[in-house]
């Protein structure tokens, strides 16, 4: 009887064991689940200032555009004023209306979050007095007349996590 009272208490121990490392073991699954459908992997060449972006196949909110030949790094820096270096990216896709560019969080290690994608031309950067990052774009009225400027504002929705655009205007 005492014999059989000591096996009992030995599975329910090892039963509690194996609920334990389940737990973990399920919990660290799904968290590695979030990070391929919500984020791209990006790995920096420093020495040829190129990035190389890695999507998973679930991703949900990013395909890279087809036919992209170099990634240029454009700028490396804390957009969002969470001290971790962001990137801007350069896909290298241009027109008259500008170069397609991404711009990336960095969420952990080398996974990004995409947090704009849109054509830009002739931008500049300001810093507002949280040290989060805006950018203006620049492209003439006319094409090649940079006599009239369309003016582009772009600043940080910390609500969605995202850059929007905020205003446009003529500038003379």
């Amino acid at each position: 009887m005492l014999l059989l009272k000591k096996m009992k208490r030995k599975i329910r121990i090892l039963t509690l064991l194996n609920l334990a490392f389940l737990t973990v073991l399920f919990s660290c699954h799904s968290e590695k689940k979030v990070i391929n459908k919500d984020l791209v992997q990006i790995d920096l060449d420093d020495q040829l200032n190129l990035v190389n972006i890695k999507v998973s196949k679930e991703a949900i909110n990013f395909s890279l555009p087809e036919n992209l030949k170099e990634l240029k790094l454009e700028k490396f820096e804390d957009f969002n004023a969470d001290t971790k270096k962001d990137m801007m990216v350069n896909f290298g896709a241009c027109g008259t209306g500008g170069c397609l560019y991404g711009v990336f969080f960095n969420q952990n290690d080398n996974y990004y979050k995409l947090v704009f994608l849109d054509y830009l031309k002739g931008f500049e950067f300001e810093k507002d007095k949280n040290g989060v990052l805006s950018f203006n774009s620049y492209e003439e009225i006319r094409p090649y007349n940079p006599i009239k400027l369309q003016v582009t504002k772009y600043i940080f929705d910390s609500k969605n996590d995202e850059y929007k655009k905020d205003t446009v205007y003529i500038e003379k």
